[in-house]
């Protein structure tokens, strides 16, 4: 599943009461989610008064698909002695006019990641634990990372498929993207905007890239990619 064109703002969610809304607090937290959906809300800062996802939380989102949605004002080096079970959405926003990044280092099982970087990049996620969906939105310039943790069998897995949607990507210069140990990219562009005197350029590199297929309705400039890629197939992209 790729999440990014069906997430919705906080504020969509606020209004619908079928999902339960839980807010991180400044102290060493312990949650467990509810039998609905549920979003936890937190933000990273070097502000101690506005930070609230700490290293040592334990956020357990208990049943049905549940969202972790998190504020990047400063980057974060990942749990401690605290975890995120049973969270299948994992949203981070730059709220900083400087690149971020994400250590995943602690959180267990997450389905996909939706990055928003319309202010600045998220520049890398490290030590995930396996493959995952990726979403990236309005990252007009600089570069993405994905690495995962050393215990993660994609490492030495030659088949590893990770699927790729991006929004609005690449409208300053490409987007240099690098989805490590990564074998097969299905990269999805369905509202990626063509705009006037924009390229929307992406870079694909990685050694380990050895098939893409393209999907959408989108145009979409790949500068260049992974000499390593034998195998390109974009019968389903729709040209606009």
């Amino acid at each position: 599943m790729i999440p990014g064109n069906s997430w919705r703002t906080t504020e969509e969610i606020k209004d619908d009461e079928t999902i339960n809304i839980i807010n991180l607090t400044s102290e060493v937290d312990n949650l467990v989610g509810s039998d609905q959906q549920d979003q936890f809300n937190g933000v990273v800062s070097i502000n101690s008064n506005r930070n609230t996802l700490n290293s040592s939380d334990s956020i357990d989102g208990k049943g049905e698909e549940d969202t972790l949605d998190i504020t990047l004002e400063t980057s974060f080096s990942g749990f401690t002695d605290g975890s995120v079970t049973n969270i299948e959405n994992i949203v981070l926003t730059n709220d900083s006019s400087v690149e971020r990044t994400f250590n995943a280092t602690g959180i267990q099982g997450a389905e996909s990641y939706t990055l928003n970087s319309e202010k600045a990049e998220i520049k890398e996620i490290s030590n995930l634990n396996k493959s995952v969906d990726i979403t990236i939105n309005n990252q007009k310039d600089g570069k993405f990372t994905t690495k995962f943790a050393e215990s993660a069998l994609e490492i030495n897995s030659q088949t590893d498929t990770m699927n790729l949607n991006l929004n609005d990507v690449g409208e300053k210069e490409a987007v240099e993207i690098n989805l490590t140990d990564i074998e097969n990219v299905n990269l999805s562009s369905d509202t990626l905007k063509v705009e006037e005197d924009s390229e929307n350029s992406i870079t694909l590199v990685g050694e380990d890239l050895k098939s893409l297929n393209i999907k959408g309705g989108s145009s979409l400039n790949l500068v260049e990619s992974s000499e390593n890629l034998t195998s390109v197939d974009a019968t389903q992209l729709k040209a606009l």
